[in-house]
């Protein structure tokens, strides 16, 4: 990215912010030929924001000196320093501050003035559902997040041989009402909180393990970043992880697959299951699945709305069910609801289904009376491909 250079009217002098609440409660910096480093956060946005390390990296770059944000109160400018106020138009959201090497201002003020906008947005988007920074910090405390289970069935025969894992959020309005997990996950994105969040989901969906019967198997969601982080590793390592299979979900592109595997190596050497979720839709290209080499392809749930009346989509449920057992793993079809998919779905020999049909999401104390007593069928192997 090159600054261009802006109007003179349009330019702010450096100068001293007000004091006003900090937004954000982070300090960010950058030096030439290295990527910004968060050297305090509160888990706000900006921390983990790309557009705002980019920002920083480029005027580093440009500018040839440190150049540090600091987001909140104005932490009072060095000798050597130049400064200059980030505002979204309206609020004083933090403080741009650069080693004083040349004349700097057109640059800065630019660099604050694409700050401020990004900023804005990262605050109007974590609080457009009413999902702030508090809110979403708050269901990490004991007791505030639940869980549902949704069971896996084996085919042809419809039992019940293992559960899905759903993270249930507090309601808190009126209407008794709360946003999807998904825009929960995409404004923990943006508050900087993706990873604990994941992490107490699993946490909490982990604790149904001991009272599932011991031959069925229990599924986490869990993002890329999250599992190549490490983060939740130590919680896989207190239970049976032969009975857990980790779902890749969809949401993040892979960035580094070595870094990924390595994470998961020991703990699929201890018998963990890889799911690649969705297949044929998102991130979960035929790349990504022979990048990972999962035990489970759970195809997309797209393919199931077509299944009965598009003999193409038939066809390609059937390619991808060959293509999984060329490679060791398991098919699991999903949004299976009416009769007749699961028809389909048997018709074409796949080994495992989810849906409606089969029982919707619910606490765990329902699914084992629906689910007691019947027999259990060893559909998802527990080898895995060479």
């Amino acid at each position: 990215m090159t600054f261009p250079t802006p109007a003179r009217d349009g330019r702010r002098r450096a100068g001293r912010v007000l004091s006003t609440p900090p937004l954000e409660g982070a300090v960010i910096q950058a030096v030439p030929g290295a990527a910004a480093l968060v050297h305090e956060s509160a888990g706000r946005p900006a921390a983990h924001d790309p557009e705002v390390a980019r920002i920083l990296e480029t005027v580093a770059e440009q500018l040839c000196v440190t150049v540090t944000l600091h987001l909140g109160d104005e932490p009072g400018a060095r000798a050597g320093q130049r400064t200059q106020p980030v505002t979204d138009g309206e609020r004083s959201l933090g403080v741009l501050a650069v080693d004083e090497r040349a004349d700097q201002e057109e640059a800065l003020a630019l660099a604050a003035r694409l700050l401020g906008q990004r900023l804005g947005r990262l605050g109007e988007r974590s609080n457009a559902s009413g999902l702030t920074h508090d809110r979403i910090a708050s269901v990490l405390e004991p007791g505030r997040l639940g869980a549902h289970f949704q069971p896996i069935v084996s085919l042809p025969g419809g039992h019940v041989v293992g559960v899905e894992a759903l993270a249930r959020f507090p309601t808190e309005s009126a209407a008794g009402s709360s946003p999807s997990p998904a825009r929960w996950l995409r404004a923990a994105s943006a508050a900087g909180l993706r990873t604990p969040l994941e992490v107490r989901a699993a946490a909490v969906g982990l604790e149904g393990l001991a009272a599932l019967p011991s031959d069925w198997f229990l599924s986490l969601n869990l993002s890329a970043p999250v599992l190549a982080s490490g983060a939740v590793t130590p919680l896989l390592h207190e239970v049976p992880v032969e009975r857990v299979i980790v779902e890749l979900t969809e949401h993040d592109a892979v960035e580094d697959y070595a870094q990924l595997n390595a994470v998961l190596a020991p703990l699929r050497a201890k018998g963990l299951r890889l799911a690649v979720d969705d297949v044929g839709a998102g991130f979960a290209s035929m790349r990504h699945v022979l990048r990972m080499r999962p035990d489970v392809l759970k195809l997309d749930r797209g393919l199931m709305r077509d299944l009965t009346a598009d003999t193409a989509a038939a066809s390609l449920v059937a390619v991808l069910r060959d293509f999984a057992a060329g490679l060791g793993s398991s098919t699991v079809v999903e949004g299976v609801e009416r009769d007749e998919d699961e028809r389909a779905v048997r018709h074409l020999g796949v080994e495992l289904a989810q849906g409606y049909r089969f029982g919707a999401p619910q606490p765990l104390s329902g699914l084992l009376r629906r689910g007691a007593g019947r027999r259990h069928s060893s559909a998802v192997s527990a080898s895995r491909p060479a």
